[in-house]
């Protein structure tokens, strides 16, 4: 059987990764694909819903609960382990089913934040990452990150408000523009790095995908 592809959406909080991705894994099923969706570091879901990896979810919480305070080195910890279950217990299982999966986030994110913004070290997050997953992980068969002008920090909280309130503020969205422009630059940085396309996500939706 013909193996599955793996679309990965990257970006900074508000981008619209989500919507972006949602609208690609719709787009492949009206062309007869399997899709199962994931936003990292949550579960993998598959097309009727089911949530496929339990502990992921339940590390998600803990993730972006920005109550608790933790090191850059703890925040690298927690995203590669739930990354390691969504690997295993689906991910990896449906490419081999030649089923495709379109996540928002992979382990780029985890480079741009707790890698360059936060300063562990890119290369330390790709070390991990490696050592943990290994390169079919660390190398999908797509990748875009969609990009905010560096002027555009009140477009991003206005995007991150429409959302509602949470029960706990979120780990990363709540910082200030210092933190966020750092980001921008890691992802800017990385880009450059592995030539992955930036798509500017200051246009329709429709437009973007």
């Amino acid at each position: 059987m013909e193996l599955g592809r793996r679309v990965v959406i990257e970006g900074t909080d508000g981008t619209g990764k989500s919507t972006i991705a949602d609208i690609t894994a719709e787009m492949l099923r009206r062309n007869g694909k399997h899709v199962i969706r994931l936003d990292e570091p949550d579960s993998a879901i598959d097309e009727d819903g089911t949530i496929l990896v339990p502990a992921a979810r339940e590390l998600r919480k803990l993730i972006k609960d920005g109550s608790i305070e933790r090191t850059p080195e703890a925040n690298v910890t927690l995203f590669t382990a739930a990354r390691l279950a969504n690997w295993l217990q689906a991910t990896k299982p449906a490419l081999e089913r030649g089923d495709w999966v379109v996540q928002a986030r992979d382990y780029t994110s985890t480079e741009a934040y707790q890698g360059y913004a936060e300063g562990y070290g890119i290369e330390n997050v790709a070390y991990v990452t490696h050592q943990t997953l290994g390169n079919d992980y660390m190398l999908p068969d797509a990748r875009v990150i969609l990009d905010f002008d560096d002027n555009a920090e009140e477009e991003r909280k206005r995007r991150i408000q429409q959302r509602g309130t949470l029960e706990t503020p979120d780990t990363f969205e709540m910082r200030g523009g210092d933190f966020q422009q750092r980001v921008r630059d890691g992802y800017r940085l990385i880009a450059r790095r592995d030539n992955i396309p930036l798509i500017s996500s200051q246009q329709e939706k429709e437009v973007v995908a």
